[in-house]
């Protein structure tokens, strides 16, 4: 049986997709070893139809009802007995329902606590924080095998966020593509807010490829581009490292002269986790302790002429054989 899932939008797809592989893996889990092909039967048999459930689920979750269980249920029912209009397939499908109430219930109310934990506090601020196995690692792997389900933490600001972001990083050894999903976003009394990269930099919302860097205030931060190339003030590059931001003195021109000198330091410093470029009259960020290698020009470099070889005496050695008569003859050497 395959539901119709067009009206639902692709993430509440995905997340649906999700739960139910869940849910199968939960009842393999409770099942005995020599019926695990009957228990996988079942679930292929009826995925589409399980997924078109969960679906109503997170749209249920997504819209904060307070009955969510109920009107999922009863969603879920009225889906069914529309996907006919002869009488008789009405009436079996009702049947079918009436009969299967009580386990579908029990699903609902399962898939219901898994979207549930999705979705934030509508209190606070919270990060979520979470770890998924990197395809392009072999299964044997610690990147291609690590998997943290997620969880909403209490947080006091985006500073102690951040920190915690690069502490769950570090703790858990992540590498990008570990850190994907919802990891890093922080929502405000249960709406979207600010993510936090891998790298530790904050972007306004949740969209991955979002272009809005803001501060640890929440405050968008000034985007160097060519617009502002032609702004009377001059640049500078802050370096990540340590988990803060931190400003180096030296002033440039240019942004491109800023952005060459901050490569050149995440070139040779290991220490740098990622750099940017910002206006000089940015505020400088005065939590960090980082002390920043200045980057200049480098100092022209006089050649050196090797120092002088010791001549050596090239001596000829040869030597003068005469031959004459026999029994008479001689040798010279010079």
């Amino acid at each position: 049986m395959t539901a119709h899932t067009a009206t639902f939008d692709h993430d509440t797809k995905l997340r649906a997709r999700d739960y139910v592989d869940r849910l199968q893996q939960e009842s393999l889990a409770r099942s005995a070893s020599g019926s695990h092909a009957d228990v996988l039967g079942y679930w292929r048999a009826r995925s589409g139809m399980y997924r078109h459930l969960a679906a109503v689920v997170v749209t249920a979750v997504k819209s904060r009802m307070s009955d969510g269980e109920r009107w999922s249920l009863e969603r879920f029912r009225q889906d069914l007995l529309n996907r006919t209009a002869e009488p008789a397939s009405r009436a079996e499908f009702q049947r079918w329902f009436d009969h299967r109430h009580g386990m579908l219930r029990s699903i609902t109310r399962r898939l219901w606590q898994l979207a549930t934990e999705q979705e934030p506090p509508l209190a606070g601020l919270w990060l979520a924080l979470e770890a998924q196995p990197n395809p392009d690692f072999e299964s044997g792997t610690h990147n291609g095998s690590i998997s943290i389900p997620l969880k909403w933490h209490s947080i006091a600001d985006i500073a102690d966020g951040r920190r915690r972001v690069l502490d769950f990083i570090k703790y858990n050894q992540l590498g990008g593509g570990n850190f994907v999903g919802k990891a890093g976003q922080i929502a405000r009394n249960g709406e979207p807010w600010v993510h936090i990269s891998y790298n530790g930099r904050i972007w306004k919302g949740w969209e991955f490829d979002s272009k809005a860097e803001v501060d640890e205030k929440g405050n968008p931060i000034s985007q160097v581009d060519e617009q502002s190339q032609s702004k009377p003030h001059s640049f500078k590059f802050e370096v990540l490292a340590g988990g803060g931001w931190a400003s180096n003195s030296q002033r440039y021109e240019t942004p491109d002269q800023a952005q060459s000198a901050a490569r050149e330091l995440s070139s040779r410093w290991m220490a740098v986790e990622d750099w940017r470029v910002v206006p000089s009259d940015e505020p400088p960020n005065q939590q960090s302790k980082i002390v920043v290698i200045q980057v200049g020009d480098k100092p022209p470099v006089t050649p050196v002429a090797p120092p002088p070889q010791p001549q050596e005496e090239n001596v000829l050695r040869y030597s003068l054989q005469i031959r004459g008569r026999w029994g008479e003859s001689g040798q010279t050497t010079f």
